[in-house]
């Protein structure tokens, strides 16, 4: 915990910040991350989910599904093997780096504007809506990492999994684009850029 406080940059993709907005990001508070992987359902126009349409598609040891079933358990599988991936991270952060932020309950952050900079030109390559770069001052903690070293989205055993969680734990060591984790007290001090009024 650095009760000095140290100021990051955040790309602001949902609703704009505005300056001496406060964020508290404890361990019973959640993030978007969670809200994603954790909390969508994936349904096909009759209600039905994954599980019940492989089950009832799944005659004569064959699977045939296809068309909108083909992509709710598509969109399921993606969404799944994602939540899984940030299960086991979370299991290796609690059982050997208590103190660093969670995934699952932190902002996502960038040391240096130059960073946050970076980010917004990823975003863009994916069509993700930029609104904002603030400087935010953190009272908390924070844990730098290389989203490269997280559990890749493959079917290996998760004992393999817990190892690649291990590796992303350890920090950054050479990433163009590291990730900053940042929980505790946070305060917007000043936007940057917006980018808002550009996409009226």
């Amino acid at each position: 915990m650095n009760e000095q406080g140290f100021f990051v940059y955040h790309i602001v993709t949902r609703k704009k910040m505005k300056i001496g907005q406060s964020i508290q990001f404890n361990k019973n508070q959640t993030n978007t991350l969670f809200h994603f992987f954790f909390e969508r359902k994936h349904l096909n126009s009759n209600g039905k989910d994954s599980i019940q349409i492989l089950k009832e598609h799944y005659t004569n040891e064959e699977l045939h599904i296809k068309n909108e079933n083909a992509t709710v358990v598509m969109n399921y599988m993606d969404q799944t093997i994602r939540a899984i991936r940030e299960t086991i991270v979370e299991m290796v952060r609690l059982q050997e780096y208590p103190d660093y932020p969670s995934r699952l309950s932190c902002l996502y952050a960038a040391k240096s504007y130059e960073d946050a900079l970076k980010w917004k030109a990823l975003f863009d390559s994916y069509n993700r809506e930029v609104l904002q770069i603030v400087k935010l001052r953190v009272i908390g903690s924070s844990f730098e990492g290389d989203g490269n070293l997280l559990p890749k989205e493959d079917a290996i055993p998760f004992s393999q999994k817990m190892e690649q969680a291990r590796e992303y734990w350890k920090g950054n060591v050479n990433n163009e684009l590291p990730e900053l984790l940042i929980n505790g007290e946070i305060e917007v001090v000043e936007i940057i850029d917006d980018f808002s009024s550009m996409h009226v």
